[in-house]
């Protein structure tokens, strides 16, 4: 079994590629627990080893979810809205760990669209460090459409742990 506690206490080098044997809902809980571990970490001891693995971590999630559908001009809203990367300042990790669930509830069809949009908006928020910026961001930009909701996730998280 994979057992992601003890191969962090012992220091054991983690390839997060042996989580493909797990259920998607196990996998999304791994990468959660672990980019949670070492994003607070990094923040602690600014260690380049940490950036990396977190920047893994994201990039595994962005593979579990795909392929989404590319949106040029939400990309284009989400590269002008985001002005800190991750390792600026510390993200509060729940809303990056409810985004990462979210968005595969979301695309599974199940429930979470209102959660993913709400915990959408809050990022982004934090990222511009625009106060004048709605609030609703996310829900003005998308309407009630799933796949720009999920643009809109792997976008942010992409450009904003760019190392």
């Amino acid at each position: 079994m994979f057992n992601v506690e003890t191969m962090v206490q012992n220091n054991v080098g983690l390839n997060i590629d042996e989580i493909i044997e797990l259920s998607i809902d196990e996998q999304i809980d791994v990468l959660k627990t672990l980019f949670t571990i070492f994003y607070v970490k990094y923040h602690i001891d600014g260690s380049g080893e940490d950036k990396l693995m977190v920047w893994n971590i994201i990039n595994k999630w962005v593979n579990i979810i795909g392929p989404v559908k590319y949106e040029p001009e939400v990309f284009n809203i989400v590269s002008q809205k985001v002005k800190f990367r991750i390792w600026d300042k510390p993200v509060p990790v729940d809303i990056i760990e409810e985004i990462m669930e979210k968005s595969i509830r979301v695309k599974m069809g199940h429930d979470g669209y209102e959660d993913l949009v709400n915990n959408l908006s809050e990022l982004l928020l934090y990222l511009s460090n625009d106060n004048s910026m709605e609030t609703n961001i996310v829900r003005e930009i998308c309407e009630v459409n799933s796949d720009c909701a999920l643009s809109i996730a792997v976008q942010t998280l992409v450009i904003a742990s760019n190392i």
